[in-house]
């Protein structure tokens, strides 16, 4: 007898969340920012997921390197860019589909 669709479902969530190694992340993304992720995956020759672990793992590096308590930001608690107020305004709006805008430092006017 076939399986189905929740079935199918089911066996393979099991599959690949055995292990406690994975998680799913439900999340709604533009158009466009599915289609970034997928042409940087094809170019680089990996998946969509493996894509998306590395640019977080590379944004996140980037953050770690600037901060004297990696410690709290590990906890979770926090920790602002050294020599940095916890929280600086933007100059002019960032476009919100643009994630990698926010990391990166601005040029130098």
């Amino acid at each position: 007898m076939a399986m189905t669709n929740a079935q199918k479902q089911r066996a393979y969530r099991q599959r690949h969340l055995s292990g406690g190694t994975g998680e799913i992340i439900k999340t709604v993304v533009s158009v466009s920012t599915k289609r970034q992720l997928e042409r940087l995956a094809r170019h680089h020759g990996v998946t969509r997921r493996a894509m998306l672990e590395r640019l977080l793992a590379a944004a996140e590096r980037e953050v770690v390197s600037g901060i004297a308590d990696t410690a709290a930001y590990y906890a979770g608690t926090g920790a602002a860019r050294q020599g940095a107020p916890a929280r600086v305004p933007p100059e002019r709006p960032v476009r919100r589909h643009s994630w990698l805008a926010r990391i990166l430092p601005r040029r130098a006017r």
